[in-house]
């Protein structure tokens, strides 16, 4: 496979590069099954400790560890939101214990190779889901179905849940294009953010559908990007860290900009609720849109973001604020309230009236970004990803409608051809161009554009979240 991304950062992987085990369902009485044959024992990174040449405990990392932490997830032996991310951890070694307990092995709380040949025991049910799901090519959404009835018939709702899961995690390329709609409103919807994750990779790769690889409810480097070919066939690649990183903000900013035009804050003069913000500086007079607004005293700076979300109807602003209320609504929803807290404590909002720490996060690219304002080429248009800032140019305004601030429109580009601007809310950008052309002085001819601007929270947002699961 190729890599998924341009970016330097992205790995290689094949097929079965990323996996997960089955459960203990049959007992071990018999024998392990051949290591040839099981699908553990097929991994190369496992190799060495199934040949008794090492083990893998204290200080391991690497696929090998990844494959065994999905067993024990699918074993219902690891805590609930454990991610197999190929790290050791203190869990990984208890979860060990106990399966080994279980198993009747010595209980060292390490990888050897007696306890992947355990594992690979366990598997029976997972190849025999397979098998009859069609393992000889695809699996289609409708043996999908089938093969979860069954297992769900055979072992319960819960431990057929974890089979099907770790089945399909062990055997991403066996998986359909089609099929991945109805795994993922099974059984892997990330937190229900999974449509607006396929929104924002859309921007980077047409067409691509996502799968959580490990089926852990999140978004990480692991997970399987699909895309189909000229020819038909499915391509499927690892995520990666940095498209994963661009994909998370941009899910963040897109959710935020919707979540600001659900409420459909007023259009004006800078108005805030006097109970979680007050002006920075309450001898200046402001107007057509200008203030600067900073917490309350006694008011966390996420409790003030959230207010305006919760009593909207106190709020006027213009567009720029309003581009930068999404901005903060987006890390705040990105490293958490008590991250936000600590990194933001000398909050200021306002027309791009930011502190520091929010100034170095925001990264700006494009002519415009060096002060040469001109309209964006078709190739510099496609280069404005969803979750992006961009602004579209009123060339020929007239003096009215400048005076009324309708020399352009501040913007988010969401994805799939729609922006949110203030107050247009969720929009077409021809339905943005056919406004200000209304705006322009009499005679004019030029239209109004993208200009070749765009910006985006950058990846070191990631580094404030020192709280993890917050």
């Amino acid at each position: 496979m190729r890599d998924v991304w341009e970016d330097g950062a992205v790995t290689r992987i094949d097929a079965t590069g990323v996996g997960g085990l089955g459960s203990d369902l049959s007992p071990t009485g018999g024998g392990a099954a051949p290591l040839e044959s099981a699908l553990i024992g097929r991994s190369r990174a496992l190799a060495p400790v199934v040949r008794g040449e090492r083990v893998l405990g204290p200080g391991s990392r690497g696929a090998g560890l990844r494959r065994v932490q999905q067993g024990l997830r699918a074993l219902g032996l690891l805590p609930d939101g454990a991610h197999a991310n190929g790290r050791w951890s203190e869990s990984v070694r208890e979860a060990l214990v106990a399966f080994q307990q279980r198993q009747g092995l010595e209980p060292t709380g390490v990888i050897d190779a007696a306890t992947v040949r355990a594992l690979d025991h366990a598997m029976a049910p997972i190849e025999g889901a397979l098998r009859e799901a069609g393992a000889d090519g695809s699996i289609s959404t409708e043996e999908l179905r089938a093969a979860e009835r069954k297992l769900i018939e055979t072992y319960g709702e819960e431990r057929g849940r974890r089979i099907l899961i770790a089945a399909l995690g062990q055997n991403p390329d066996k998986i359909s294009f089609e099929a991945l709609d109805y795994i993922q409103g099974r059984i892997g919807s990330m937190e229900g953010h999974i449509a607006r994750y396929e929104q924002v990779l859309r921007g980077h790769l047409a067409g691509a559908k996502l799968l959580d690889a490990d089926f852990d409810g999140k978004l990480d480097a692991d997970d399987l990007v699909f895309t189909r070919e000229a020819d038909g066939s499915v391509r499927r690649e690892r995520l990666g860290r940095a498209l994963r990183d661009r994909v998370e903000i941009g899910r963040a900013m897109v959710d935020a900009a919707y979540a600001l035009a659900e409420k459909e804050p007023e259009f004006g003069d800078l108005e805030f609720n006097p109970g979680a913000w007050r002006l920075e500086d309450e001898d200046l007079e402001y107007e057509d849109g200008m203030g600067v607004m900073v917490p309350a005293d006694g008011v966390p700076p996420s409790v003030a973001i959230e207010d305006i979300f919760k009593n909207t109807d106190m709020y006027a602003f213009e567009c720029a604020t309003a581009l930068t209320i999404i901005r903060y609504k987006a890390i705040l929803d990105l490293i958490g309230p008590e991250d936000f807290d600590r990194a933001f404590a000398d909050l200021r909002v306002g027309p791009w009236e930011t502190e520091d720490d929010a100034k170095r996060l925001w990264k700006i690219e494009g002519s415009g970004a060096r002060g040469e304002e001109r309209p964006a080429t078709e190739a510099e248009k496609k280069l404005v990803k969803p979750g992006e800032y961009t602004y579209f140019r009123n060339w020929d305004v007239s003096k009215e409608a400048f005076e009324g601030g309708w020399q352009g429109e501040n913007v988010l580009y969401l994805g799939d051809g729609l922006y949110y601007g203030h107050p247009f809310g969720v929009v077409s950008g021809e339905d943005i161009v056919e406004y200000l052309n209304s705006a322009r002085k009499a005679g004019a001819t030029r239209s109004a554009s993208l200009l070749d601007l765009r910006a985006r929270i950058d990846p070191s947002v990631f580094e404030l979240d020192e709280i993890p699961n917050e």
